[in-house]
Parts: C-alpha cells; structure tokens; sequence
C-alpha cells in the first residue's frame, strides 16, 4: 500500500467504488495479555494495522473473527487498528516492544523493515515462511526479505505498470511500448503531435523513480553481513537517469507535481497527458478524478522483463514473539485472502485470480486485475531501501521539485548515493566499501 495522500485518495475511491478487488489510536480489541495461552487452550496473537477499514470493505476484525472460527481451540487473533500516520505506528511499535507488550504482528511498509531491523525490532521467521514462499510473487517476498533472512510475508504490492489512452495512441499510430527504445521514441513522436507519453512526478521522485530504477534491474540497497551495500548511483541508475534528463530537457517528457490535483488532473481531461508510469495502485485514481465522462485507455507491462514496487507492506513478526509459527499461519491465511485485501483497496501479493473491480470501466472492461496481477510477479526481488531511507528520499524529493530549472538527475542520484552513506554512519551503521 502507498501511504500519506495516496492511500487516503486510495481508500477514498475503493470506498466509493466498493472495490471487488498508515499513533495507535481505537481498535478492534484489547491488546492486553497479547501471544498468551487462554483459557481456551488457544494461542492468542495480536495483530495491529493500518489498512483503511472502511464502510464497503472487509473489515479486518471480520476476517480475524473467519479465522479464529475456523482455528477454534488452536490459534486466536486479536487485531487492532492504528488511528495515525505510519511514523507515529512505528512509534508505537518501538514503544511496546520495548515496554514488552507488543503484539506478534504488525503491518509495516516496505521501506520501512529496514528501520526496524536496525532497531532490533522484527524476528527471523525464515524456518516458518519458507512453506510459504510459493504463495506470494517473488518480488514482494524479497521485500520482507533481507540478507538471507526473512521477517514476515508480504501483503499487498505497488508494483509500476504503463498506463495509456488508446484511442489517443491510435490517432499517433503507437503502440505501448515492449522495450525502453520504443518508449522513448514514443515521447518524442508525442511531442511532435503536441503530447506527452511520458510522465515525470517531481513531488514523489523519491518512491517513484526509485522504483524505475529497479524495474531497469538496479539494486540501491543491500545488507550483506552486518553491513549495508549503497548503490545509487551505479553505472544501470546513471544510465537510467541520463536517459529520463535526455527527455526532460528535450520537453518529450512532461514534468508534473502528481498530486496537486490542479496541476495533474487537467493533463488527463484535456488530453495532453495520454501515456505514463505510476503505480497499480493509481488505477482507480487517475480517471475518477479527471473529470471525463468516459475514456478507453490500457494498462501495458513496463518494458523489460521486469517492474519496480512504488509501496507496498507486509505483516511482520515482532522480536521476542511467543509464537512466531502461530502468527505465520495467519498471516499467510489473511494475505491470500484475496477477496479481503482487494475489498480494501489492495492489490496483493499473493498469487491467484481477482475479479475485476467497478472501475475497470475506464480501462474498456479489460481484465485489469490480471494485468496488475502479474506486474507484482515481475517485481525486482533485490529492490529494498536503507534504514535512512526518509532521510535520503526527501532529499531526492527537495532536489527533484526544481526540475526542470535547476538540477539534473545524474547530480540527485550521485547527491543521494553521498546521503545514503553519510545517514548510514551517522548512526553507526557499517557500510560495504
């Protein structure tokens, strides 16, 4: 899931859509007494998280209720829901497992395992998760997955596809494009007729561009042993890189803030924006909120045999947890849930069929959920992030937000290779030379 606006743009529209398919505030039980036996005989495993929750969707005490019913004297879940942002959950999480009550269970985003591994936080379930591997793309597994160990399972997926108005790509004689060469010279021929097929999001660099990156095969982190590999700028994310300030400076690739809705949302309606790369879970966004009343556009696999994460979260398993094994079990069984992770917005990770949600309209009745489906199984399985990921990406964010005027990409990423190291050592953290 993508945090912060996103999801609450997300949840908005799966709420209103009622989709088929992040501070510790009010929740669903009492966590009190957490990963204890009762008087049942069952295991007790808490599970907080941050999912939307809202009316139209499963509710996760709904499920949690389906399956204490079905593992009745065995294994009993307790769920209860953060009412903040995902910094404060984090906080909360810290706060507990140093107070020796946390939960087994916790939702935490991709970019953020890293954060809680350094902190001592998360527990090595590798022995439990392996029977569970096949279950989920192989992609998000990596991303619950670090130096050889793993610490949960993964939930739900961002992974980057190419979204594209087809009847504007008929007048231009295009086609999506299959390789990077192809979609290059679609910009361009777009600019000639007075469109943009391309797309960069200036105020969201951070994630989004980190996730080209990965879906051109680059790896920006890595823990090997007890220290952090940093690659930023490597020779595949310079080329990357090179490649979009080409189009950039050349005006074949429209240079847009994605979420200042008077800014992006004329692009769509007015037909100047007709092709560009966002995440599976922008679907239901970029129409609904473009004011038309009806469009035919596509959804296309990136080019290249791969695609990068734009967000995304796993459950993960707290250190110190009584029953790690239990708290698997559940989370395996709630995150191939499907009905339940798409009625809240979610694409999952796990694999198998999804029906296709309201809005699949827009997109001319295709089977979009199988196409979003299988953009999650090409996901990069080495893409992680450092444990000072926010620092780094902000400072991306803030370099980014002046292009076109000033900067280039080649210079953000060398800057952002610098800050990953700096950030790294500054908290005593080992860094692979």
């Amino acid at each position: 899931m993508k945090f912060g606006k996103k999801q609450a743009v997300a949840a908005s529209v799966a709420a209103l859509a009622m989709l088929s398919l992040t501070a510790c505030g009010g929740g669903d039980a009492d966590s009190k007494n957490a990963d204890k036996g009762n008087d049942s005989g069952a295991v007790t495993i808490e599970y907080w998280h941050r999912l939307p929750d809202k009316p139209g969707m499963i509710k996760v005490s709904e499920s949690v209720k389906e399956f204490n019913k079905a593992h009745e004297g065995k294994i009993k879940v307790e769920s209860k829901k953060f009412e903040g942002d995902a910094t404060d959950s984090y906080n909360k999480i810290s706060a507990a497992i140093k107070a020796g009550n946390a939960p087994c269970l916790v939702q935490a985003s991709y970019d953020g395992i890293p954060a809680m591994l350094v902190r001592g936080e998360l527990e090595d379930v590798s022995k439990y998760a392996e029977k569970y591997k096949a279950n989920f793309a192989a992609g998000a597994y990596g991303s619950v997955t670090l130096g050889g160990k793993t610490y949960g399972l993964p939930q739900d997926t961002g992974p980057l596809v190419y979204f594209y108005d087809k009847d504007a790509f008929q007048a231009l004689g295009l086609q999506a494009p299959k390789t990077w060469d192809e979609y290059w010279a679609n910009a361009k021929k777009g600019k000639e007729a007075g469109k943009f097929t391309s797309a960069f999001f200036k105020d969201d660099a951070g994630d989004s561009f980190a996730a080209v990156n990965a879906a051109n095969g680059a790896k920006w982190y890595g823990l090997e042993g007890d220290a952090w590999k940093v690659n930023v700028d490597g020779d595949v994310s310079q080329q990357v890189a090179t490649a979009w300030q080409d189009s950039i400076k050349d005006g074949s690739t429209l240079v847009v803030p994605r979420w200042d809705d008077k800014v992006f949302d004329p692009q769509i309606k007015d037909g100047k924006l007709v092709g560009f790369i966002s995440a599976a879970w922008d679907a239901p966004l970029i129409l609904a909120n473009s004011g038309l009343d009806k469009a035919n556009w596509g959804i296309a696999q990136l080019p290249g045999a791969m695609t990068g994460f734009w967000g995304g979260s796993g459950i993960v398993v707290t250190k110190g947890c009584k029953y790690p094994e239990q708290a698997l079990e559940f989370a395996n069984w709630y995150n191939t849930n499907l009905k339940a992770m798409t009625s809240q917005g979610l694409v999952p990770a796990a694999k198998g069929d999804v029906p296709n949600p309201e809005w699949a309209k827009w997109f001319g009745g295709e089977t979009v959920m199988k196409v979003l489906m299988e953009a999650s199984d090409r996901g990069n399985p080495d893409q992680h992030y450092a444990p000072t990921w926010p620092a780094v990406k902000k400072g991306i964010n803030d370099a980014t937000g002046k292009l076109p005027e000033e900067g280039s990409l080649p210079e953000i990423l060398k800057a952002a290779q610098a800050e990953s190291v700096k950030t790294l050592e500054a908290q005593n953290l080992k860094v692979a030379k």
